[in-house]
């Protein structure tokens, strides 16, 4: 909400992971931009064997969802406890008592 592109990612059989970005500017007609750099800083690392790939981490946000990696991240896998998960995610649904990361935000200076 509020960002200037909506990201876009696919799989291809070949390639793996491919990005995209599609630019939010009402007065441009909408064209898929293919990434590659930016994306693969992250995507094309340790963590996905150095091929292109998916990866799910939580993260801590600010309030305009900005990810504070100095604060700390989370590698999601299916072991993951529930208050690690959906950090920089937007999250609905119910889930109990269950606390976890997604649709909070990180006030400046905090720490988690």
């Amino acid at each position: 909400q509020n960002g200037d592109v909506v990201e876009i990612s696919s799989v291809d059989p070949d390639l793996g992971a491919v990005f995209y970005t599609l630019d939010q500017n009402p007065g441009i007609e909408p064209k898929f931009q293919r990434q590659t750099d930016a994306c693969l800083q992250c995507h094309s690392s340790p963590l996905t064997q150095s091929v292109p790939g998916h990866l799910f981490r939580s993260v801590f946000t600010d309030s305009n969802g900005n990810p504070i990696l100095n604060a700390g991240t989370f590698v999601t896998t299916q072991n993951s406890p529930m208050r690690e998960r959906w950090g920089g995610w937007y999250v609905t649904g119910r889930h109990g008592d269950q606390r976890h990361m997604g649709n909070v935000f990180l006030a400046h200076g905090n720490n988690p």
